[in-house]
Formats: C-alpha cells, sequence, structure tokens
C-alpha cells in the first residue's frame, strides 16, 4: 500500500467540524456557482466583459460537476473558487487587451510541443529543451497568468508562489510527482482553461461529469485562444522558440497543427502499467488539494479512461494527417538525456551547438531522477492491474 493518508491541518479540520454541522442545520448553503464565480473574477479585475458566452455552458457543467461528484470540504471549496477567479480573471484580462493589444495578423515562431501520455517523461524532457539558448519555455507564474492587472504592480510571480506553497501544505506529496517553482518553466494546458473546453478543469479535482462532457466538444475555441496567448507570451521572447508541453495535447494534434502552422511535435511513450500507476498516483495528490474524501479505484478508472481517449484520437490523428512528430521513448530519455534531445533537434532539423548540449546537459545534472523524492505507487492502489490496462486500451495498447 503506498497511499498516502490525507489529514488537513488541525484548522482546517475545525473549519470542515463547523460547516458539516451548519450544513446539517440548513444555515449553509453556498455553491459553487458561475454567477458567484464570475462576480469574483470581476472584483478581482475591475472588469465586467467575459467577451463570447461559448465557455458558459462549460462553466455551468464544471460547477455541477464539482457540486455533485468532487466530494469538497470547505478548504476545497475555498480553493476551487480561487481557482475559478483566476481563470475567468485570464479571460477578462484578454478580453480587456484585445481592445489595444496583439493583433491577430502577428504570428509566434512556430513552437516545438512536447506531448504523450501522462507519466511518460514530458515534463523532464520539456524543461531540458527549454535550457536551448534559442528557446523560451513559459514558467509557471506566466502560463498561469499571461496578461497582468491593468493597473496597480504586477505581482503575478508573488501570487503564484503563495498559492504553489498552500498546495503543498494541504499535498505535501506532490512535489515528489510534479515539482512546481514559480519561476520553471511549466507546461501549457492552463492557457486553453478560460475557454471552459478544457481537460485540465478535471485536474484539479473529481469532476467525471465535466470530463465527460468536455471531450464531446468542439475544441477549436480553445485553441484559437490559447494561439493567442501564445503571441501575448511571445512578446517576451520576440526572437525564441516557444517552447511548450502538456500531455492534453495528445489528443488535438490535428487541431493545433491548424491553428498553428509550422508547429513540431515530441511524443513521449513508456510501459502502460508504469504511466498507470504514476498518474492515478499523480491525480489523487492533486486532488487532494481540493478534497480529503476520495475514492482511489473511482481515480484508477478515470486516469485509464483518459489514457485509452488520448491514445486512441493520437494514432488516428497520426495515421490521418501530415503531423511533424518525433517519438521519444521513456527509457532512452533517462538513460541518456542529452543525446536524446540531440536527436529530437536533428530530426525536426533543427541546428545543434555546442552551446546547445552544454546548455541541456547542465540542465540534466540540475533535475537528477527524483530530487524532490522518489515517487512510490502501486496498480492495486487504485483497483488496476497492467493486464487490465492493456485490455482497457484495446488495439491501442500494441502501439504504447
Amino acid at each position: 500500500m503506498t497511499l498516502e493518508s490525507i489529514r488537513r491541518p488541525l484548522a482546517a479540520r475545525v473549519l470542515n467540524l463547523g460547516d458539516r454541522a451548519l450544513r446539517a442545520a440548513g444555515i449553509r448553503r453556498d455553491r459553487l456557482t458561475p454567477e458567484v464565480a464570475k462576480a469574483d473574477a470581476a472584483a478581482a479585475t475591475g472588469l465586467d466583459d467575459f467577451g463570447p458566452e461559448d465557455f458558459e455552458e462549460g462553466l455551468a457543467v464544471f460547477c455541477r460537476s464539482v457540486e455533485a461528484e468532487a466530494g469538497i470540504d470547505i478548504v476545497g471549496r475555498a480553493v476551487l473558487r480561487a481557482f475559478l477567479r483566476r481563470i475567468l480573471s485570464n479571460r477578462l484580462l484578454l478580453v480587456d487587451h484585445r481592445k489595444n493589444g496583439v493583433k491577430d495578423s502577428e504570428l509566434i515562431t512556430p513552437p516545438i510541443i512536447v506531448l504523450g501520455l501522462p507519466r511518460t517523461g514530458t515534463t523532464f524532457l520539456h524543461r531540458l529543451l527549454a535550457q536551448d539558448p534559442h528557446a523560451y519555455g513559459p514558467p509557471a507564474w506566466q502560463v498561469w497568468r499571461p496578461l497582468p492587472r491593468p493597473t496597480g504592480i504586477d505581482r503575478r510571480r508573488e501570487i503564484t508562489k503563495r498559492a504553489l506553497e498552500d498546495a503543498r501544505k494541504l499535498s505535501p506529496f506532490l512535489d515528489s510527482k510534479h515539482h512546481m517553482e514559480a519561476d520553471e518553466t511549466e507546461e501549457c494546458y492552463h492557457l486553453l482553461d478560460p475557454s471552459f473546453r478544457s481537460c485540465g478543469l478535471s485536474m484539479i479535482c473529481h469532476a467525471r461529469g465535466y470530463f465527460d462532457w468536455v471531450r464531446k466538444q468542439d475544441i477549436g475555441p480553445a485553441y484559437k485562444m490559447y494561439h493567442e496567448y501564445l503571441r501575448i507570451i511571445q512578446q517576451s521572447a520576440p526572437a525564441k522558440r516557444l517552447t511548450l508541453k502538456t500531455p492534453l495535447h495528445t489528443p488535438y494534434m490535428e487541431e493545433i497543427t491548424v491553428e498553428i502552422p509550422g508547429v513540431r511535435f515530441v511524443q513521449t511513450h513508456r510501459n502502460l502499467g508504469q504511466v498507470a500507476g504514476s498518474f492515478a498516483s499523480l491525480c489523487y495528490s492533486m486532488f487532494a488539494v481540493t478534497s480529503p474524501y476520495l475514492d482511489a479505484n473511482a481515480i484508477g478508472e478515470v486516469a485509464v479512461d483518459l489514457m485509452r481517449w488520448m491514445a486512441q484520437r493520437s494514432i488516428e490523428q497520426r495515421a490521418r494527417c501530415n503531423l511533424a512528430v518525433v517519438d521519444v521513448q521513456y527509457t532512452d530519455l533517462v538513460t541518456d538525456p542529452v543525446a536524446t534531445v540531440r536527436r529530437v533537434y536533428e530530426e525536426h532539423g533543427l541546428e545543434w551547438t555546442p552551446a546547445i548540449e552544454a546548455a541541456v546537459s547542465g540542465g540534466a545534472e540540475q533535475r537528477p531522477q527524483h530530487k524532490q523524492g522518489k515517487h512510490r505507487y502501486q496498480l492495486s492502489d487504485f483497483g488496476l492491474t497492467e493486464a487490465g490496462v492493456r485490455a482497457a486500451l484495446g488495439e491501442y495498447a500494441e502501439l504504447y
């Protein structure tokens, strides 16, 4: 048994007891609703124009799913309220920026995007690629908050640092699974979240209803917004190639290529049993930030379902579309990271120089495996077996 115990700090446990008593008495009825979330964001930014209403349904589905399925406590409710305030504030700031900001005709340098099933080495590879002096991997504070508030001091770094510290207090095992720092290169799915058509929203809590809903939606509007954010971020490093990453891009390579011509992909691969166990374990720790009441078997089921869907769509798109993809095996990456990055450059026709090699080598030395502690997990903790995982993926398992 490798599942960590979820124990709220004493103050949070006391608040939960009081909250449950008040709810049982019918005194407290506060719920996470679109109206509350939008009002919070408007108060935080001083803005009230959310732009086109195509996000409204997704926001409503997410709020309903959280209330019905996520098992959030009083702490989780506060965390999710802050989460939605950030996302909707980003949307408000983007709509405001459009009035005076980057024109649609302005292009970004075609980026490199690392993707693949979760827990296949995407983070390590992404951060190595970002060591190239000619590359720019946006840090966490920037992908969480791409635009500053229109007035006042820019405190995005400070706010992000504080949010990460708070998350560690609620779920201290997160660091050994996915370590984040405000100034460290971080994955870019956060740029999709303000569309409310992003699977990323279902990574913060157990919101199965939203997850099932979002997979059926047209993702085009989300990637138009994503591209718009990239044009803004490109201004931070106008002469550099954006280096991006998230496993959540894996089912959408075709849509990304249509939206951003010239994009280059790197897809990582790893043993499916290790992927499923590691991914379910990560979800368990992430969901622990918002809820102390977790069903490990339900989390395992969602993790495998997401893997199957991602594998299916990526394989179908790669067979159907002319995509620029380099495949990387996890074992090769951890055995010889510099050689792996060099091969990515060679196969994508990018220049490889001694300066790039030195930077990548230095980055690898600074990021040894298990630096933040060994990530321990077992498939059985989540009601899974390797045979069951491969059976769930069916024909797609043979290609991984």
